[in-house]
């Protein structure tokens, strides 16, 4: 039986006393799958490999140990393109309701940044 991440966030949550962020879980870990198939998909084409004959290290902005590049070819290519894939998403809520406390404990261990407003 695998994992419901669903219900293993909404749990996290609940212990964790968050407040008026039900609705907004859903929303949430569909952004984050977003980013792990856009990293996946395009991390072989990184814009920041510091091996790439087009880039100078010494002026172009290089990542040398990024965890996400990788060598595959990319699998997902409509019209022979390379879509950014991952969704941008706006949260609504009070002040206080918890919307970037969420993001930093859930997302803790990501190596990408969700920034709600």
């Amino acid at each position: 039986m695998g994992m419901n991440i669903f219900n293993e966030v909404n749990d996290f949550v609940k212990r964790n006393y968050y407040v008026d962020v039900e609705d907004k879980i859903p929303i949430f870990i569909c952004s984050i799958g977003s980013h792990l198939f856009n990293a996946l998909n395009k991390c072989s084409r990184c814009d920041f490999d510091p091996d790439d004959p087009l880039l100078d290290p010494d002026v172009d902005f290089t990542i040398d140990n990024c965890p996400l590049r990788h060598n595959n070819m990319p699998f997902y290519t409509p019209m022979s393109q390379l879509p950014d894939t991952r969704i941008h998403i706006l949260m609504r809520g009070a002040k206080g309701s918890g919307k970037s406390v969420t993001n930093q404990s859930v997302s803790s261990r990501r190596y990408w940044t969700t920034t709600f407003y």
